[in-house]
């Protein structure tokens, strides 16, 4: 056998070992790969020792305790699911950015942190928690943005609150609540805005607020509130688009004496479906007694704009009628998550007439912002108005020539209807003309022209 043939033979198997070894960097089963005791675990470590990306998904059973050989792991192609795993902690999918599926972790009682999850950032499919006494929070989930499907947290004695996931924001499925002795409220929910599903809080007998779901604007189903013996008021809610509740129940929390916020009376008074109101305290006692409080609602608010002026921006907003009424805080925020109350404006207590309020905020004036109003009612219940937008002074649509006698244009316009509002708010749809309005007929006077949202002043000459 000649040298250089040799030397092929050898080259070729080298070759063959290292495709091999790339070959056998992760198992290639996308099923689930069954983990029922430590050594299985260990095994997995020394047979796959740079496995980052693993097709399938992974099932951890009760004779495992230690998960450092999946240290790393960055992406779970399946499922993760944990049953009565007997480790304290999940160090060991501490590299874990996305798992495709979903995560489960169920009667794991001796787990008493989340926080080796610290990379997480989205989970495909459902997450769920069941049964994990020695939990108080989600502490460690802070990167955890999305869950594709649905939401449970149940049976779990200690957890306190939602601490830890801040940074989630949509829930593609629903989310269920239920049966956590020591849940107090949502708090760690609070940039969370959209659910796909219906919202269950069920049982929960220590919960006293339904603070942290502020955000909250759309879910895609049932709403059902029931059994949390020592829930006073259903405010939390106070955004949440009434049109995407498709029923609703309300049912034996016998401390629950506020249900007239905002949602609760836009989706009765819109013909909404109640399955059931009942076995609640006062004006939640049955859907007539939500109705009758509702009536009763502190202020009826018409009206809610921002004006861009040059150096300042003008929130305007009107009421037909007060009852109670404290005043209003003006709450602004630079992202529509995070808000910080920068005034109050005094209410009148009591009206039957339409009133016009306005306030000025100079500190914003160039920057993009988001406002809202927080009304708040002599007895310390409040509700959100909805939330308005003023763009950046550098991306704003304006007016020149201002004043204008007889073409106006819009700079900064693209497409849409344009609205010209008269000071007895009467409004008229214009025609656009290459970026200008004919303005000719109207009387002298101001005027508001409403552009793609925006609120621009100008006078007519």
């Amino acid at each position: 056998m000649s040298k250089s043939f040799t030397t092929f033979i050898l080259a070729l198997f080298l070759l063959t070992c290292k495709f091999s070894t790339v070959e056998a960097t992760c198992p290639t089963t996308t099923g689930m790969t069954v983990f029922m005791t430590q050594a299985a675990v260990d095994n997995f470590g020394a047979t796959y020792p740079t496995c980052t990306d693993l097709p399938g998904g992974i099932f951890i059973g009760p004779g495992v305790t230690d998960l450092t050989p999946f240290s790393n792991l960055t992406n779970i192609g399946g499922s993760i699911q944990l049953f009565q795993f007997a480790g304290t902690s999940l160090n060991g999918f501490h590299n874990l950015t996305n798992i495709d599926v979903h995560l489960g972790i169920t009667e794991c009682q001796n787990l008493t942190s989340l926080s080796s999850l610290s990379s997480l950032t989205s989970i495909g499919g459902d997450f769920g928690i069941l049964d994990c006494d020695a939990l108080t929070d989600f502490s460690g989930l802070n990167s955890l943005s999305t869950i594709g499907e649905d939401f449970l947290v149940n049976y779990c004695a200690n957890i306190q609150d939602f601490n830890g996931l801040q940074s989630l924001t949509t829930v593609g499925g629903y989310a269920n609540i239920a049966e956590n002795a020591s849940m107090i409220n949502f708090t760690g929910l609070d940039n969370l805005a959209s659910l796909g599903g219906y919202l269950w809080i069920d049982d929960n007998d220590s919960m006293t607020s339904l603070t942290g779901l502020g955000r909250l604007a759309t879910i895609g189903g049932y709403l059902k509130v029931e059994l949390n013996d020592n829930l006073p008021t259903l405010a939390g809610l106070d955004i949440l688009d009434y049109s995407s509740i498709s029923n609703l129940t309300i049912e034996n929390n016998p401390n629950l004496v506020t249900c007239e916020i905002q949602v609760i009376c836009d989706f009765l008074s819109n013909g909404g479906t109640v399955n059931n109101i009942s076995g609640n305290a006062s004006n939640c006692a049955s859907e007539g007694a939500v109705d009758i409080a509702c009536l009763a609602l502190p202020i009826e608010l018409i009206r809610f704009d921002l004006v861009r002026e040059e150096k300042r921006i003008d929130l305007n907003w009107s009421t037909l009628s007060e009852q109670d009424n404290l005043g209003f805080y003006i709450e602004r925020s630079i992202d529509g998550r995070r808000w910080e109350s920068i005034d109050f404006v005094e209410g009148s207590l009591n009206s039957t007439v339409r009133l016009d309020y306005i306030y000025s905020d100079y500190v914003a004036s160039e920057r993009a912002s988001f406002y809202r109003l927080k009304q708040m009612d002599t007895d310390g219940h409040f509700s959100y108005s909805e939330i308005r937008y003023a763009a950046a002074l550098a991306e704003s649509i304006s007016l020149y020539p201002n004043p204008a006698s007889t073409d106006l244009y819009i700079k900064g316009y693209i497409s849409g209807p344009v609205e010209l509002i008269d000071l007895n708010g009467r409004t008229i749809l214009l025609e656009i003309n290459n970026g200008s309005v004919q303005i000719g007929k109207l009387q002298a006077g101001l005027y508001l022209l409403k552009v793609n949202n925006h609120y621009l002043r100008f006078v007519k000459e």
